[in-house]
């Protein structure tokens, strides 16, 4: 059996990469403001400004993987019940759940790994 992950994860991969590019804005702000010729409330409103953008980055990305890491929780643990019981919980359907484990075919395969008797995990 492999493990598909939940049909979100696409959503938090683009939070991810988002708030990383938020980061990397304000990081390069901060490199012009540091760099950068001319007055100093300009070169202070870049350093600033930049500053902020790294911070707000970094909370988005902070937020973002808590979430992600609770929600993959969850939905292993509804897995798992649902595994051991056949029961669906969590607001998951059993087609959800079910969809999550695929089974791997092929030749000379089998569906359980090698030496496992059935109904070990």
């Amino acid at each position: 059996h492999a493990f598909s992950p939940p049909p979100s994860r696409r959503r938090r991969r683009i939070v991810v990469v988002l708030s990383i590019l938020i980061a990397a804005i304000g990081l390069f702000m901060v490199i012009s403001g540091l760099t950068k010729g001319g007055g100093a409330g300009s070169r202070a409103a870049l350093i600033g400004g930049g500053a902020l953008l790294v911070v707000i980055g970094a909370l988005v990305l902070a937020i973002a993987l808590l979430v992600s890491r609770a929600l993959n929780g969850i939905f292993g643990v509804a897995l798992y019940r649902y595994a051991l019981d056949g029961e669906a919980v969590g607001g998951f359907t059993p087609e959800e759940l079910e969809s999550a484990v695929k089974t791997k075919g092929g030749r000379g395969r089998t569906a359980s790994p090698p030496g496992a008797t059935p109904g070990t995990i």
